[in-house]
């Protein structure tokens, strides 16, 4: 599914979901037990998808999912879910939304959901102080156009931080 931006200009279209990601949400879902099926070649296939989407070549496609370990869903079920967020959020790597909702949701890549601590990268000492941000922030207008309804989720909810965990998500 893609949604074409800056229509008339030669550009690539936006991927709203690829194929790869599709594939891998499957694999997630049989080893979560929610659907039936191979997981493994779902996985792969997903993988492979993700790949071609990128022009990478047919060979070297062939060669990852043959030989390495991280093409092969193998280990835990904790072990499995990790290797299909990992490969999802490398899928997704031009969506920055859906990247950080899956790190999020997940808490897959772990590096990334551990949060940074290099102070000439990430400005450490803000509220985040290097904590991986588990939500968007209201924007100014909404408290100014809707602000007894920010009040009113601010209130069931939790302070309106971007540090704030909410109750979904990975904890």
């Amino acid at each position: 599914v893609t949604n074409q931006m800056n229509t008339g200009k030669d550009i690539f279209p936006w991927v709203v979901m690829s194929a790869g990601d599709s594939h891998l949400m499957v694999a997630e879902a049989i080893v979560k037990g929610l659907a039936s099926g191979d997981a493994q070649s779902h996985y792969q296939t997903g993988i492979r998808k993700s790949m071609e989407l990128w022009t990478v070549p047919a060979g070297e496609i062939d060669d990852f999912l043959a030989n390495e370990d991280m093409a092969q869903l193998t280990g835990s079920v904790d072990e499995q879910l990790e290797k299909i967020a990992t490969q999802r959020w490398i899928a997704n790597f031009t969506n920055g939304f859906e990247s950080w909702a899956i790190v999020r949701d997940t808490g897959y890549p772990a590096a990334l959901h551990q949060g940074v601590s290099d102070p000439e990268l990430h400005a450490l000492g803000t509220t985040l102080n290097g904590a991986y941000p588990e939500r968007m922030r209201y924007g100014n207008s909404v408290y100014g156009t809707n602000g007894d309804n920010v009040a009113a989720s601010n209130s069931a909810q939790g302070p309106d931080v971007q540090g704030r965990k909410l109750w979904w998500p990975k904890q």
